[in-house]
């Protein structure tokens, strides 16, 4: 997974996060550009 190796998503292995606080935010926009960015891909309508 690309967000994973970018560090943005954790792997398999979970951590507990400090409360207060929300990673997850970087990790869903880096899995909605990576679809939207595949989905472009595969219309092949890209410029």
């Amino acid at each position: 997974m690309v967000c994973a190796e970018l560090g943005l998503c954790s792997s398999s292995v979970l951590i507990e996060q400090p409360k207060g606080t929300d990673n997850n935010v970087e990790c869903d926009l880096c899995k909605e550009v990576i679809q939207k960015v595949a989905d472009m891909v595969k219309d092949q309508r890209t410029e």
